[in-house]
């Protein structure tokens, strides 16, 4: 029994293919859309022997057939291509076919000559563009774009038209005055006469600008209304054009409503614009922000353009002249506060100056006397900038002032007191140096002492330390010796800091010391000598008599196998290793370990894992290539996440139909190319479910895909002939009450969210 089904098949198969070459053949080389005689409408030329085609090569495919003839091969290779051509024709056909079935009389005339050029267009595509030529896409979509735009066009003003003929029909059903009780022999009720009036009025002015709106709607279709539109938006055009460039010519002030003022000050003080004294080296830049003050408040508060475009310019410049105001105040400001912080500072500085200075001194005090040196020191320090500080501030007084910037009465006060109240305290300081002048000899005679002092036990240390520190080789504890000379020398370093501030104090000129830098010096490079000879040495500089010596071989075993370990450990830190290949690495090495932050070198190395160095270079190898694979994974997933279909909608019905996206059948393919080969990887193992699971998906959105366009196609082109035409359903009641059925459940699918 199977054997003669077998038979059966092949002679099926045997016989379509001895077909399959001449119906391909004839049917591509058709031209892609007919005419009737009888009422010139179109129809798309795809015969449905060549869809039957298609929908057999692909099963044929899904079945594994492998001798399906080239030319029923290199079609279905152009599915997409069909798809495209019919779905965008069928749309064509359609808008076509309307405006041929629903055009009035009185409507010809007005879209005469474009639809004459249409045919023009469309004659191509009935004589010479046959499914065989591959270059008629761009062709395909400006005759879709010209059919498109006339349809819209008329469809819009039959709308309109009938939309005003409602509007109008309102006016008829709605009376102005009305009998009483709605008898004849009554008289007309004029009681709120003047009311309804009003409101009648008022919605006569309504529908009028409801029906000037429709009516401007038109103007496309009608040749004269057009000409006086493109005029008059050649104006609005040259209007905008000039409104423009006005604005364009503010954007040189951009920068005062974009950039931060205090980020921009704090810059401004960085680059050194500003000196201590504070002079500015751009003298010029609060004039810079009153004269665009000055500048900006002459500008007009309302512009005309062309006579009839008017510009309120009144809130912009209000608000523009507020922001100009904030930059120029944020220079004074500063220059404001400055003066004020220099004299608050100077005046209390004097204060608390002359307060020290005139403390009383005894004889032996070295603390009073440390005091009165702070502060003689302080003066000395601060004599040349405070000299040169009240010139600058007087002037930066004027210089407020003349922009209107008055200073607080206190600040007047000290400017005219302080330059003789610092001389008074420069001239105290003179005097109480004299005063103390033998304290000071008796004190700077002691620290000279001192130094001395000093410096015969830096010498002392010096040469302790050059006998005592391991400059030897065979030294004993090398660190021990370097850690007690450390400690010496950091103790003499605080004391000579202490003699430095002593000898800055008093005036004292102290010696150098050179030898405790030399010593520090030392004490570092010994440091780091000692760490190279006990951490890294190299075996390769031994004698070679040493090489034969058991020591030396076990020696050098130890460092290859460091230099293994530490190579393939160096390879596990690759970031494509999951925890599955730590338990591989597990079971190929027999010992169970984790490894964490705190996992230490010393911890892998105990592993031995010189040992296994080819097993794990295959294991790290195995994971870069599943980690390429994974990455392939995620990509698809994060595509198909994000993927959304594109719809457009009927003409007819609004309902919304599944437009042709290259782009996703293209990556859908490249999808579907891309997981066949992970498949042939030898490395697929861990990811067979989800490759599998993936391919079965998007093998079923391919058919599904498939088979929702063709359905669709199928719908469009049915629902023109049975919903659009009448006579067809008087002539074939029955399909057309099975195309109804058919019609509301695709309208139901349709219908609902994508």
């Amino acid at each position: 029994m199977l054997t003669l089904l077998d038979q059966y098949e092949e002679e099926i198969y045997c016989k379509w293919k001895s077909k399959v070459d001449d119906v391909c053949q004839f049917n591509l080389d058709q031209p892609l859309i007919k005419r009737t005689d009888k009422d010139g409408l179109l129809s798309v030329n795809f015969d449905p022997e060549l869809v039957a085609v298609l929908r057999d090569v692909r099963y044929l495919l899904l079945l594994g057939q492998s001798d399906i003839p080239r030319s029923a091969l290199e079609m279905y290779k152009k599915r997409r291509t069909f798809d495209m051509h019919i779905g965008v024709l069928d749309l064509v056909v359609q808008w076509y076919n309307k405006i041929k079935q629903t055009v009035l009389e009185i409507e010809y005339p007005l879209i005469e000559t474009e639809l004459r050029t249409v045919d023009d267009l469309l004659m191509e595509a009935e004589r010479t563009f046959t499914w065989l030529e591959e270059n008629c896409w761009e062709y395909i979509e400006y005759v879709k774009a010209t059919v498109y735009d006339l349809e819209e066009r008329l469809q819009r003003s039959k709308d309109n038209i009938k939309a005003i003929q409602q509007i109008m029909k309102g006016w008829m059903e709605q009376l102005i005055f009305y009998r009483k009780d709605n008898k004849k022999e009554a008289l007309l009720n004029m009681e709120d006469k003047e009311d309804r009036l009003s409101k009648k009025f008022m919605s006569l002015q309504e529908d009028g600008h409801k029906i000037h709106t429709l009516a401007q709607n038109d103007m496309d279709v009608m040749v004269e209304l057009s000409e006086t539109r493109k005029v008059i938006m050649g104006r609005v055009n040259d209007v905008i054009t000039k409104a423009v460039d006005f604005k364009t010519s503010f954007e040189p002030y951009a920068y005062l409503w974009t950039e931060d003022r205090s980020e921009f000050m704090k810059q401004f003080l960085f680059d050194g614009h500003m000196s201590s004294s504070g002079e500015t080296e751009t003298p010029a830049d609060i004039d810079i922000y009153e004269t665009l003050y000055t500048q900006v408040s002459k500008l007009e508060d309302f512009i005309i353009f062309e006579g009839w475009f008017k510009v309120d310019m009144k809130p912009f410049l209000i608000c523009l002249l507020n922001i100009i105001k904030k930059w120029s105040w944020m220079f004074k400001e500063y220059l404001l506060r400055f003066v004020i912080d220099s004299l608050t500072d100077l005046e209390e500085f004097i204060k608390m100056t002359d307060a020290g200075l005139q403390k009383e001194l005894k004889e032996g005090d070295y603390n009073g006397l440390i005091d009165v040196m702070v502060h003689l020191m302080a003066v000395r320090d601060r004599q040349t900038t405070t000299n040169e500080l009240f010139k600058p501030l007087k002037d930066t007084i004027i210089l407020l002032e003349s922009y209107g910037q008055k200073m607080p009465d206190h600040i007047y006060v000290l400017v005219e007191e302080l330059p003789e109240r610092w001389n008074m305290t420069k001239k105290l300081a003179i005097s109480i140096k004299h005063e103390v002048a033998p304290l000071l000899t008796s004190e700077v005679t002691l620290l000279r002492k001192k130094c001395a002092a000093f410096d015969g036990k830096q010498i002392g240390f010096r040469e302790r330390f050059r006998v005592d520190a391991p400059f030897h080789c065979d030294a004993k504890n090398p660190y021990a010796l370097l850690d007690k000379a450390n400690r010496e020398l950091e103790a003499l370093e605080e004391e000579m800091s202490h003699l430095k501030e002593s000898a800055n104090l008093f005036e004292v000129i102290m010696p150098d010391y050179k030898q405790m830098k030399q010593c520090r010096k030392e004490i570092q490079l010994l440091k780091r000598v000692w760490d190279i000879n006990v951490y890294v040495t190299d075996i390769r500089s031994l004698d070679k008599e040493v090489r034969s010596w058991n020591v030396y071989i076990s020696l050098e075993i130890t460092i290859r196998n460091m230099l293994t370990s530490l190579r393939v450990i160096t390879e596990l830190q690759n970031p494509a290793m999951r925890d599955r290949h730590w338990y591989q690495l597990m079971d190929a090495i027999g010992v169970h370990f984790s490894v964490s932050k705190h996992t230490t070198l010393a911890e892998l190395l105990a592993l031995k894992l010189h040992k296994f160095e080819d097993d794990i270079r295959s294991i790290v190898d195995k994971a870069v290539k599943e980690l390429g694979t994974e990455k392939i994974l995620i990509e698809i997933s994060q595509i198909w996440t994000t993927m959304e279909f594109t719809y457009e909608k009927h003409y007819r019905t609004n309902i919304p139909l599944l437009k042709i996206d290259e782009q996703l059948f293209e990556t859908l393919d490249n999808n579907q190319v891309q997981l066949q080969t992970i498949l042939q990887s030898k490395y697929v193992e861990y990811f067979i479910e989800q490759v599998l699971n993936w391919q079965k998906k998007l093998n079923v959105a391919d058919a599904v895909i498939f088979i929702w366009m063709d359905v669709q196609r199928t719908w469009a082109h049915l629902e023109t002939i049975f919903i659009g035409s009448h006579d067809i359903r008087d002539q074939l009641p029955l399909d057309a009450r099975r195309f109804d059925g058919i019609d509301s459940d695709f309208k139901v699918i349709g219908e609902q969210p994508p």
